[in-house]
């Protein structure tokens, strides 16, 4: 639920190069496996190019990544393949998707999480209530 709360979000405010990605990879127009009326949503208003693959595959070049899923599907690597300076955002708690020291050391500009005991904390319970709402 998140995760359309954050892409309708940034869809409003005129970012147009997003790709939203699940346990089955990128969500486009056209997949068949693991959709419902949220994902047939997400696959009509992002992902423009109808782009295939893993998360690891969307992130190649991509300058930010904003995550509310689960710790550890965000590796050094994928930070790594990223554009330069990247933005990493990783809000999923108890965990973040990554270690905020990890992604700095894999080449992350800026790291904030949902955790108040790492730095650059962002207070979910601030900002998710205007995320859900979209």
């Amino acid at each position: 639920v998140a995760g359309v709360g954050v892409a309708r979000l940034l869809h409003r405010f005129g970012v147009r190069d997003i790709i939203v990605c699940d346990r089955a990879g990128a969500i486009y127009t056209g997949r068949a496996e693991r959709m419902n009326w949220a994902k047939q949503y997400l696959a009509k208003e992002t992902n423009r190019a109808r782009r295939r693959g893993s998360l690891a595959d969307m992130l190649r070049g991509a300058d930010i990544f904003v995550g509310v899923s689960t710790e550890g599907i965000l590796t050094a690597e994928m930070v790594a393949s990223m554009a330069p300076d990247p933005i990493v955002l990783a809000l999923s708690i108890p965990h973040p998707e990554i270690d905020p020291s990890v992604a700095k050391q894999a080449g992350a500009a800026i790291v904030a999480t949902g955790r108040s005991d790492h730095p650059n904390m962002m207070d979910i319970s601030l900002v998710f209530p205007g995320v859900f709402r979209g």
